[in-house]
């Protein structure tokens, strides 16, 4: 092999050359992430014993205990909807009133409309 065409190819594999495989790669990527999704793994639990340790400690007190059953009555959101229903048939009602006054609004000005009409001498 001509020595200048030798000095390429040692200078090309040099510089492609990579020292390890492609499985060797992705397996220290994979220990890589795998070691950070275990120290994420602790650092949550010991966030989660953490917050049942405060929660132990703030509970020991019976003074100071949460109530065990339901403050509101169970009827409250029954009440609620009942309420929103009503509101709801008052503004329909309302609309109702507002429509049947427009619609006597507009009879009134076609009546108009007719008796100006009938005055000029002309007809619709």
């Amino acid at each position: 092999m001509p020595p200048h065409i030798r000095q390429r190819l040692e200078e090309e594999t040099e510089r492609f050359h990579h020292p390890h495989s492609v499985d060797e790669d992705l397996a220290a990527a994979s220990k890589r992430h795998d070691a950070l999704l275990h120290s994420k793994a602790e650092h949550s639990h010991e966030q989660v014993e953490h917050a049942k340790q405060v929660a132990a400690t703030h509970t020991s007190d019976p003074s100071h205990n949460a109530p065990t059953k339901a403050t509101h009555n169970p009827n409250d959101a029954v009440k609620v909807k009942e309420q929103e229903v009503q509101d709801k048939r008052r503004h329909v009602e309302q609309q109702r009133a507002e429509l049947g006054d427009l619609e006597a609004r507009l009879r009134r000005a076609d009546e108009i409309e007719q008796s100006l009409r009938a005055k000029l001498g002309t007809r619709a």
